[in-house]
């Protein structure tokens, strides 16, 4: 990348084809009051419902991942101080951007410069004596003159995607992915059900309160967790009048995660596959909720809300996770995780749950009847409050162990993610964790593939394949999960290996119960 002299403006970052004002008219509603495109064919139409999503009113600044067409942007909310008339003393304003399309759009890269510009809008404006209520007679010229700096001229200018070492260690602290070990902590094993749908390309809705900055954060992070091209498309802010386009994007087939502020959405359970309530009461918390078919009424809804956290199968991949997040924690001496660990019990209740799984998968495994974690392993509290399992990891994920479906490591730890230098620690802990989902996801994309070549050979059907207990346990999924079981058959779907044809997972209580005997 070269520079053009100016600190801080790179070529890599001229991107933009469009910049945009818009605020709230007290009897015209969301308006846009100036902007500035690349090209003519470029309609901004709509952008400001995107902008400014209901509820902003409530908080003094936000930010806004928002999408245009076929166009990635950001938005810079404020809510500044008026004596106007009819504005009720505030006057509610966003500023926003569309990066040009490209393979990787990361219009987070203009965050801080967008942020500045945004609060030194109003000094401006007081200094080239601008009537500030007289949109038309305004002075502009600090927005085009930005503008013009970063704009986008011809193919090549976006930048050329280079991999995740380099685009967190240059995408300076604004990069969504860069708050991944803190959701993590927060989501708990629960965030695997998210990964699930978001890999399996299904419908993905987050709900939230202003400011709806991190659920927009949490949106970027479920897609870059999948790796690859098994990302679904992120949305970004849709309101009621997105309805349409969220039928155009479920139609296309390709699955996508949006955030909304409007609760009229939990009353349409048919729209989303998975729902998260970033409202709830509980403290840091979020509710999961996915959609299943509800019974049948003429004048009622046709599907339902059911609670979801995580299944059994899930403890080996959480386990590997969190070692990093321990290893993370001990090398900041933070003493985070002890702060809520006995006094939340939706925490407890997973800890619980994650020693219970780990027993009866090591006890299992090994065919000991004390259900034991290994030979020698034992359960033990550590001094943050949290449950550990010691012992040989048996029925535990092991890094680097090849169970990850990844070569084993035979280079010295220096050469791992974990310790390039020059990274910040958070940085390396961001790419630990993207690495195990991504080996994860490359795991499951070739096993599956396997399974799909063998229940190809053995069938007759041009319609359906079917999978049996033992290729899901061959998996490392849950036989009774009843959520492993839908997951396996999206994810199966998607493979080119099925061929267009129906996956179907056989479940029937002879199945299961041949698995559980042994004789599967």
């Amino acid at each position: 990348m070269f520079c053009d002299g100016r600190p801080g403006l790179t070529a890599a970052f001229r991107d933009l084809v469009a910049i945009f004002h818009c605020s709230f008219h007290p009897t015209r509603g969301n308006i846009i009051d100036w902007h500035m495109k690349a090209s003519d064919d470029l309609k901004l139409d709509g952008v400001e419902f995107t902008a400014l999503p209901s509820g902003l009113h409530l908080v003094d600044t936000d930010v806004v991942h928002i999408t245009h067409k076929v166009h990635h942007g950001i938005s810079v909310f404020r809510r500044r101080q008026t004596d106007e008339a009819g504005m009720r003393g505030f006057r509610l304003e966003s500023l926003g951007i569309l990066v040009a399309q490209s393979p990787r759009p990361r219009p987070w890269r203009h965050l801080a410069a967008l942020k500045e510009l945004s609060s030194s809008l109003e000094t401006h404006w007081v200094s080239r004596q601008s009537q500030y209520s007289d949109i038309n007679a305004r002075d502009w010229s600090l927005l085009e003159k930005w503008y013009n700096d970063r704009v986008f001229r011809r193919i090549g200018e976006q930048g050329e995607w280079l991999g995740w070492d380099e685009e967190l260690s240059s995408d300076s602290s604004n990069h969504p992915a860069l708050h991944l070990p803190h959701l993590l902590r927060i989501l708990g094993p629960s965030s695997l059900t998210l990964y699930k749908h978001a890999l399996a390309r299904r419908r993905v809705l987050i709900y939230t309160n202003p400011p709806v900055e991190p659920a927009c954060i949490l949106a970027q992070i479920a897609a870059d967790i999948c790796g690859g091209g098994g990302a679904p498309n992120v949305l970004g802010m849709v309101g009621i009048g997105h309805i349409e386009k969220l039928d155009t994007e479920s139609r296309g087939g390709h699955g996508w995660i949006a955030c909304t502020t409007d609760a009229i959405f939990l009353e349409k359970p048919s729209l989303y596959d998975l729902v998260i309530d970033m409202t709830t009461s509980r403290p840091a918390r979020p509710a999961f909720f996915v959609t299943r078919p509800a019974l049948a009424s003429p004048r009622g809804p046709r599907h339902r809300l059911v609670p979801v956290r995580f299944t059994f199968s899930d403890v080996r991949l959480w386990s590997e996770l969190e070692r990093t997040l321990r290893a993370d924690a001990d090398e900041a001496g933070s003493n985070a995780e002890s702060k809520s660990r006995w006094t939340d019990g939706w925490r407890l209740y997973e800890d619980v749950c994650v020693a219970c799984a780990g027993a009866w998968m090591g006890g299992w495994r090994s065919g000991n009847s004390a259900w034991g974690i290994g030979s020698s392993g034992s359960l033990h509290v550590n001094k943050s409050g949290g449950i550990r399992l010691d012992g040989d990891d048996d029925g535990i994920r092991n890094a680097g162990r090849g169970i990850e479906g990844r070569p084993v490591m035979t280079t010295s730890p220096s050469s791992t993610v974990i310790s390039k230098e020059g990274l910040s620690r958070q940085v390396q802990t961001t790419l630990a964790l993207l690495n195990t989902f991504h080996a994860h996801s490359e795991f499951l994309s070739e096993r599956l593939s396997e399974l799909l070549d063998e229940a190809s050979a053995d069938s007759n059907s041009t319609e359906t394949l079917v999978l049996h207990p033992r290729d899901v346990m061959s998996l490392e999924l849950g036989v009774l999960s009843d959520l492993d079981a839908r997951f396996l058959e999206w994810l199966a779907e998607r493979n080119k290996k099925s061929g267009g044809r129906k996956v179907i997972v056989k479940r029937g209580w002879k199945d299961l119960l041949a698995v559980l005997l042994g004789f599967g």
